[in-house]
């Protein structure tokens, strides 16, 4: 059935029935309001066809059903039965006669008329239909777009009822018709399910101008307001102090300011009959020199440290609260690349609790610019952010400031889902809030970005897999069951493993997690997703790994025992965390693929002559921020040095101790040597199981593991063979040798 609702606005007859408003229990509204059907000239003869419908034989509809209210950014107004504020749309029957609705057609696209198409029953005289728009089932399909909409509704013949280009629309603001007279007004006060009874105006101020536009000056600056109204007047507020309203000082004249380092100027225009304008906001950087990224967040300072409203109050840190911000990002040349409004949360777990605190930006079109769209991050071929997080360290906060982001960074070339990472400079409310990582957030619309897949067409779970952040846990329960339940030395059992994960993925998920030490997993900050596809695999996300690199325990601890044990029931590695990577072990061709994946990390990118340069221009990046920042909160740049030296000592040592890790939990014997050689030089490179060499290489694999290689020809060239003749001329081979192996694959010019 439809999620419809209908609310009448009472006129004579149905009033003296003393027939009760009709508001579906699924939505949650404001209080009803009544009036008479408006009094209001037939729009009929105005109506023209709708496309694709031939209505050149038809008369003007002669009692037109009306659009009457339009939320397309509704955040509090109305609130269904899931707790979500679905988009909505009403309808109004202005006439003093009922009408039909069987067949109707809603639509946000007026080359899809029947978009939706609206269930039986009759609108009598002055009664309202509200109509949700979303993506939930029973609901309009589409939602409305905060930027601007045309919405269409057409009769069930396909003559046109009413048009309305909605303009631009903010959070919980309407537009909709006077109650009085039918006048389109914009209100502050939406009313779902009941008339437009509050005060609506026909606009809004146009949003002042500050200038200078330059906002990293020298010694001092002079700022000027302007508006290109001259029936407007201006009221500003300069500094940390709630936004501006039409008691905040008038603007008469320029002003200069000196002596602090930033300054947030905020300004509003107010004219007669129509609402005050969007709030403008601009941060003045005086003798600031910058090498980082900066991002210049204002919020009310009540919504941050309020024990009633503020975010950041300690009384409040666990709440999912969501408060008004504008955002300002500048590059690390002072290039302002961003002038936004924006949602702001808190971001993180247990990290919440520190005195900085991780922050989460979302961009959504009911605030202002969605997506926030730039290159932010250096190879990162998205650039469309949706949600970002502004992320201390972590557990690593005040520390080194970089164990997580190194993770990320060692292997963000490969097919692994991991977070971009770019260190920046924020300040809160002109006040300098420190050194923080902007980060992706892994997310849907990661997801979709990084994938190419349809974000509303995703399962998204966390922990145990009963967390779940999109779509159901149904596809992954059944996986568990299966893996857990069923004998994976079966070929035939893992064989259907093959088709539910990405198991190269996977692979190097488990690898990441385990040579970097991670103790807070898996037990925790654990996240995997799949598209909701027949042939749909689970993937796995690396987020928040720094309990490892010398943090949480040493270079010689063993997270591969960390990883498998089984029986325990509390964190880091209760038997849920561990039971799917343990038992798929139990798959002889899984265990080798793991093995060889961790070997040919451990002799490409995890040796210390690759990690080592990663890090330290990392370490780089931060270095000319990290002592002002440490300071900021508390810390010094002598524990951060101390934590710098405990990460490169962990990207030494690690390496052997990992290889004696697998040996230790495999019951190997020992390692074999092989020397790889492509002749001619770039005829073709060779597949290992993580990685393709066309260059000279050596590597340590595991003696009882065998290595599979495949040649691959460049263009011009074919394979022609393995130097040892007990491998032949087929591309693919198996290495399962007694001793070291001195190889090379041959290629010769393509006749």
């Amino acid at each position: 059935m439809a999620r419809e609702s209908a609310v009448h606005l009472f006129p004579p007859l149905i009033w003296l029935l003393g027939l009760p408003a009709c508001v579906p229990a699924d939505l949650a509204t404001r209080p009803d309001r009544s009036v008479a059907p408006l009094e209001s000239a037939d729009t009929g003869g105005d109506i023209e066809g709708v496309p694709g419908a031939d209505t050149s034989d038809l008369p003007p509809v002669e009692h037109p059903v009306w659009i009457n209210e339009v939320c397309a950014a509704n955040r509090e107004a109305l609130v269904d039965k899931d707790g979500d504020t679905p988009d909505w749309v009403e309808l109004i029957n202005p006439h003093d006669v009922a009408l039909d609705l069987e067949g109707m057609g809603l639509s946000d696209d007026p080359d899809d008329p029947f978009a939706y198409v609206l269930s039986e029953g009759f609108l009598a005289p002055g009664e309202i239909r509200l109509i949700p728009a979303s993506d939930k089932e029973g609901h309009a399909p589409f939602k409305l777009s905060a930027q601007g909409e045309t919405l269409v509704l057409t009769g069930a013949d396909g003559r046109l009822h009413d048009r309305v280009e909605t303009g631009r629309l903010y959070f919980d603001q309407s537009l909709g018709r006077s109650a009085a007279d039918g006048e389109w007004l914009y209100y502050l006060e939406p009313t779902p399910n009941a008339a437009n009874l509050a005060e609506g105006r026909p606009g809004f101020a146009e949003t002042p101008e500050i200038l200078p536009e330059g906002v990293f000056h020298a010694g001092s600056v002079t700022v000027e307001l302007a508006t290109s109204s001259e029936a407007a007047t201006v009221h500003y507020v300069v500094g940390a102090s709630t936004p501006p309203s039409t008691e905040s000082p008038v603007y008469a004249e320029p002003f200069d300011l000196s002596g602090s380092e930033s300054t947030v100027v905020r300004a509003i225009a107010v004219e007669e009959g129509l609402w005050p304008s969007r709030v403008a906001t601009r941060t003045f950087f005086l003798d600031r020199e910058i090498t980082l990224p900066v991002w210049s967040i204002t919020v009310d300072p009540y919504d941050l440290f309020s024990s009633e409203g503020g975010i950041y109050s300690e009384h409040n840190i666990w709440e999912d609260w969501e408060v008004d911000a504008h955002l300002e990002l500048y590059e690390d040349d002072g290039t302002r690349i961003l002038e936004t409004d924006a949602g702001l949360k808190l971001h993180g777990g247990a990290s919440r609790t520190f005195d900085q605190k991780s922050l989460r930006l979302l961009f959504r079109s009911g605030y202002g610019m969605t997506p926030f769209v730039h290159p932010l991050f250096p190879d990162n071929p998205v650039t469309e952010f949706h949600r970002l997080v502004l992320r201390n360290g972590g557990h690593d906060d005040q520390y080194a400031e970089l164990r997580d982001p190194l993770s990320h960074q060692l292997v963000r070339d490969l097919d692994i889902d991991v977070q971009a990472w770019r260190p920046t400079i924020v300040y809160l409310n002109g006040e300098y809030w420190g050194l923080y990582h902007t980060r992706e957030k892994p997310d849907r619309h990661y997801v979709a970005s990084h994938h190419g897949l349809d974000p509303g067409n995703l399962d998204m779970l966390e922990f145990d897999g009963w967390t779940v952040n999109e779509g159901d846990s149904d596809d992954y329960m059944a996986l568990w069951d299966h893996v857990v339940f069923s004998e994976m030395s079966d070929e035939a059992e893992y064989a259907l493993v093959e088709d539910w994960i990405d198991l190269e993925e996977y692979l190097l998920y488990q690898v990441i997690e385990i040579y970097s030490g991670n103790y807070d997993w898996p037990g925790n900050n654990i996240q995997f997703w799949r598209p909701r596809t027949e042939d749909g695999r689970w993937r796995w996300t690396l987020y928040d790994t720094e309990a490892g690199w010398y943090n949480w325990t040493d270079p010689s601890y063993d997270n591969i025992w960390h990883a498998t044990v089984g029986g325990k029931v509390v964190w880091p590695y209760p038997n849920w965390s561990t039971s799917l990577f343990r038992n798929l072990l139990e798959n002889r061709g899984f265990r080798d693929r793991f093995i060889n994946t961790y070997a040919d990390l451990l002799n490409t990118r995890f040796q210390r002559a690759e990690t080592l340069p990663v890090f330290e221009g990392m370490v780089e990046q931060i270095a000319g921020e990290i002592e002002t920042s440490q300071q900021r909160w508390g810390s010094s740049l002598s524990v951060w040095n101390g934590h710098v030296l405990r990460v490169q000592s962990w990207l030494t040592d690690r390496p052997a101790w990992a290889r004696q890790h697998i040996l230790d939990n495999f019951g190997l014997v020992g390692t074999w040597e092989i020397s790889l050689e492509v002749d001619p030089p770039g005829s073709g490179t060779v597949t290992l199981e993580a990685i393709t060499v066309g260059e000279a290489f050596e590597g340590t694999y595991f003696f009882g593991v065998p290595v599979k290689l495949t040649a691959h020809a460049a263009e011009g060239f074919s394979f022609t063979g393995w130097s040892l003749p007990v491998l032949g001329a087929d591309p693919q081979a198996t290495l399962e040798p007694d001793g070291d192996v001195v190889l090379v694959a041959e290629f010769a010019e393509a006749l």
